[in-house]
């Protein structure tokens, strides 16, 4: 009796967790300044939830800023919603009308919200950043307070006008799981299109819906996609760009990329900490380009000339190229443009400056998990090769310098996913200050994020 108790406990919270709905018009107040100087405006804001049915999820819309409905901004946003946490972060990005006293300046604002059921009324509350729309300076903080209303004090957008087709009914069933897990996908119970899509690979026979209900059927299915798996695991063959690269490194050359060979490589290249394509030509070149660089570097020593007197010898000190030489080990030399930045256009998304060298980022999926892949490149470089993204960050470090002020980070989509494009929201952290950029890469367009350093007094 407990056992079916506590089944039927998180059979309801399931339920539950999903019937959160964040679409529609939430009305109240921000308030920004502190003591005497602390004001307070009226703020509403319309929410489209993009995908209701996932534990993680963009939304997008529109905002009002007001004291009254003749005097406002009104602004387009975008954002995330995660139904785990119940928070929400939504974005201003671009101001659409403006109506205003003269003097007064428009601001974007960042808003971190918690959504909370009290009794009947449902309520988002946290707190927002912003940023002057003229130079991006520093706008003020403050707190906002929103309670879900039926009407808004302006006029209702389009997108909550327009019907949405009825929500498909949430199956959660043992036999869904067993046959998830067999497959590699995420077991939640929920025959989606993910779980279809990769049914579909492992088993080109099999047609249509799975029954569920139906054991003989499922334990047929796990049974030929647990076959499959066993006569798919062939002797790894041995390759030639993993032969050179294991002889500049100095590990067995049987050309299988095994543990001894990944180890040699990162006490070469501490740096290096993506994935290898033993099939991209390019890259295992510029790995053992690297390593040579690393065994040979130019210690610019004396060079020991022979005399007559073999008692005697002479030191010939090489020739400085200028009176203050640039220290060289700091400046990389210039990297080729890789292929897919060369196929595909490189579509700039942002440019941030910052004062800091040292540079965090963090990629997350920007949707439903839907199995996009990505490679990151840093001034041609890889960085994250092949990473698959998900609710968990991809975490990346880069050191900016003097000599390597600029840096540009290029996303390139492997795939596409079961759900096109390939969209990610990336989270840059430097000097304090914390950046987000919502990204979208697809087979023939990449993104591209320029970031400069620039020391403080520069």
């Amino acid at each position: 009796m407990y056992k079916i108790a506590l089944t039927l406990f998180f059979y309801i919270l399931s339920l539950t967790l999903f019937s959160q709905d964040l679409t529609g018009i939430w009305r109240g107040s921000f308030y920004s300044g502190y003591g005497y100087f602390k004001q307070q405006y009226k703020y509403e804001v319309q929410i489209k939830d993009l995908n209701e049915n996932a534990l993680q999820n963009a939304v997008m819309g529109v905002t009002y800023s007001y004291r009254t409905t003749a005097f406002y901004g009104k602004a387009t946003l975008k954002g995330m919603f995660d139904k785990r946490s119940k928070s929400i972060t939504i974005k201003e990005t671009k101001l659409v009308e403006v109506r205003m006293a003269q003097n007064s300046e428009a601001c974007l604002m960042t808003c971190y919200l918690d959504y909370q059921k009290i009794g009947s009324k449902e309520v988002l509350s946290g707190t927002f950043s912003s940023v002057f729309v003229s130079n991006g300076g520093d706008c003020g903080t403050g707190s906002v307070y929103l309670e879900k209303v039926p009407e808004s004090d302006f006029k209702k957008e389009d997108f909550l006008i327009k019907k949405t087709p009825p929500k498909k009914e949430i199956s959660t069933n043992e036999n869904a799981i067993r046959l998830q897990k067999a497959l590699g996908v995420t077991p939640d119970g929920i025959i989606g299109q993910n779980t279809l899509n990769v049914l579909k690979k492992q088993v080109p026979s099999f047609n249509g819906m799975p029954d569920i209900n139906d054991n003989a059927q499922m334990n047929n299915l796990i049974s030929q996609i647990n076959k499959n798996k066993t006569s798919d695991i062939k002797k790894p063959e041995k390759n030639e760009n993993v032969v050179k690269l294991q002889q500049v490194l100095g590990a067995t050359p049987d050309g299988i990329l095994g543990n001894e060979t990944m180890n040699l490589l990162k006490k070469k290249l501490p740096d290096f900490s993506g994935k290898i394509n033993i099939h991209d030509d390019q890259m295992i070149n510029d790995l053992i380009a690297r390593i040579r660089k690393t065994d040979n570097p130019n210690t610019n020593l004396p060079v020991v000339k022979k005399t007559e007197n073999p008692a005697i010898v002479e030191k010939v000190l090489p020739k400085e190229p200028f009176e203050n030489p640039v220290p060289q080990k700091s400046v990389p030399s210039k990297l080729p443009v890789p292929k897919d930045l060369k196929e595909r256009s490189n579509h700039l998304i942002e440019t941030l400056t910052t004062s800091s060298p040292d540079i965090k980022i963090e990629l997350f999926d920007n949707g439903e998990i839907d199995g996009d892949t990505i490679t990151v490149y840093d001034n041609n470089q890889v960085i994250a090769y092949r990473q698959g993204l998900s609710n968990k960050p991809i975490t990346l470090y880069v050191k900016a310098s003097e000599y390597v002020p600029v840096h540009e980070f290029v996303m390139v989509a492997n795939n596409l996913g079961s759900i096109p494009p390939n969209t990610a929201l990336m989270i840059v952290s430097s000097g304090g200050k914390r950046y987000e950029v919502f990204m979208s890469a697809d087979e023939k367009q990449n993104a591209k994020v320029v970031i400069r350093y620039l020391p403080p007094g520069k």
